[in-house]
């Protein structure tokens, strides 16, 4: 019998699945690696400081040194590269100047914001560097996971069918597997989830532009929309936020 059979081989799925791996248990991963999923098309950014009045994001101070171990300590297991940390520039318009004044001075944004405030670009009277921030290029990441999974035969392509789930008092079972738990890992697609559908959740969908710059960047520059480099002259822009779905 398997400890946890694990739906979905995103962000979550894949970094769960590494975790229980690495102690001990017997995992198995269903995913359907065809379909259009979140993980596989999103940026990957991590940024400690967020919105219009600098907010630091949730449980900062606990992600940040734990996800600065995790990445680089897959990266030396698998031989690949994929963990990319960049500062990010957030220019200072008018409006949000006052917010950073308010907020700067707190023990929790002096901790990701090494450099005082400095101006730049052409529509802002100064700004400011914030680190350690980057991103984390998840199409490299989910694929050398996937290698990893199947080579420990723990990952199994197919499309997830919840009806076929049945559930018993110290176990549940798909098709031929017996698993003691059953963990869900479906990203925006759990709103289709039978066991979860009553919650009120609202997904909200993103696009991206893949440019090309005339000259490359170093820096990820954030205002209301981010300019990621990724390679020497490429960059991503965005994103944008929909409720709307195609």
């Amino acid at each position: 019998m398997l400890d946890y059979l694990i739906v979905g081989q995103g962000l979550a799925g894949s970094t769960l699945a590494w975790q229980l791996l690495q102690r001990g248990q017997r995992v198995l991963v269903l995913n359907n690696a065809t379909a259009n999923r979140s993980s596989s098309v999103a940026a990957g950014l991590f940024n400690p400081v967020t919105g219009r009045k600098f907010v630091t994001t949730w449980l900062a101070s606990t992600l940040w040194p734990a996800l600065q171990q995790f990445y680089p300590a897959v990266e030396k297991k698998l031989d690949v590269r994929f963990f990319h940390p960049t500062p990010f520039f957030r220019p200072f318009l008018a409006t949000t100047a006052p917010d950073w004044r308010r907020a700067g001075h707190d023990s929790p944004y002096t901790t990701f914001t090494p450099t005082q405030p400095w101006g730049h670009l052409r529509h802002a009277a100064a700004g400011l560097q914030v680190a350690p921030a980057g991103y984390v290029d998840l199409r490299t990441f989910l694929q050398a996971i996937r290698r990893y999974l199947q080579e420990q035969r723990a990952y199994v392509a197919c499309d997830f069918r919840h009806e076929q789930l049945t559930l018993h008092a110290q176990h549940v079972r798909y098709g031929e597997w017996e698993a003691r738990q059953v963990v869900f890992c479906e990203g925006p697609q759990v709103v289709e989830n039978p066991y979860f559908n009553h919650l009120r959740f609202r997904p909200v969908k993103g696009e991206l532009l893949e440019v090309a710059l005339a000259s490359p960047l170093t820096t990820c520059y954030r205002g209301g929309v981010f300019v990621l480099p990724v390679g020497h002259r490429n960059a991503l822009v965005g994103a944008t936020y929909d409720r709307h779905f195609s």
